[in-house]
């Protein structure tokens, strides 16, 4: 249970793992995915978003090319955007 005091969480107390002092950190990354300690999906949403841009940018000459079929810019995109943003995976 904790207990905040004048809206301060109370110290972590500290944890030992195979003889070795665990570090407290207010986030980290895990599987793919931002985690924090405030639970705060905003940051994780915005990580995603940066990253699908920036591939989404990685992919630009190609989708611009019109040489290249439509069906096949279509098939890269869907390849490469949707597992950016929900998976956090890509360049």
């Amino acid at each position: 249970m904790c207990v905040c005091v004048e809206g301060k969480a109370p110290p972590l107390p500290a944890m030992a793992l195979q003889g070795e002092v665990v570090e407290w950190v207010s986030k980290f990354k895990y599987s793919g995915t931002l985690v924090s300690s405030s639970r705060d999906i905003l940051v994780e949403v915005q990580v995603k978003v940066v990253k699908s841009i920036g591939t989404f940018a990685s992919l630009k000459p190609i989708m611009l090319n019109k040489a290249i079929n439509l069906g096949t810019r279509m098939l890269l995109y869907m390849a490469f955007i949707p597992p950016t943003l929900t998976l956090s995976v890509g360049p």
